[in-house]
């Protein structure tokens, strides 16, 4: 066909807003697992490849990469790494939206 193929993650923020942060991780690694390593504009079924075991295995090797780069950038600042807690929803349910994560080779 000629055209580069781009790919699109949809979440439905009423299913999606209520996760906790690392299920909402898990989440996207799910949903990018999806997509084939040739990148060429197909998608991997659920079978083999696309299983909770491969998610969460992703998921660890992720959550270790991103405390490594934490701890690699607190070096010499004398400050520690502080979690802190998501802000509260707002008292109003927000309007209802969808949110899109496009990703490029």
């Amino acid at each position: 066909m000629g055209k580069k193929a781009h790919y699109l993650i949809e979440v439905i923020s009423e299913a999606y807003d209520r996760l906790p942060a690392d299920e909402k991780e898990r989440t996207l690694v799910h949903e990018i697992l999806h997509i084939p390593r040739a990148f060429g504009g197909g998608f991997r079924h659920h079978g083999d490849h696309v299983t909770e075991r491969n998610v969460e295995r992703l998921y660890q090797r992720y959550r270790s990469l991103a405390a490594a780069r934490r701890d690699d950038s607190q070096l010499g600042s004398g400050s520690p790494v502080e979690e802190t807690a998501p802000p509260e929803p707002p008292a109003e349910e927000p309007p209802k939206r969808r949110m899109f994560i496009r990703l490029f080779r």
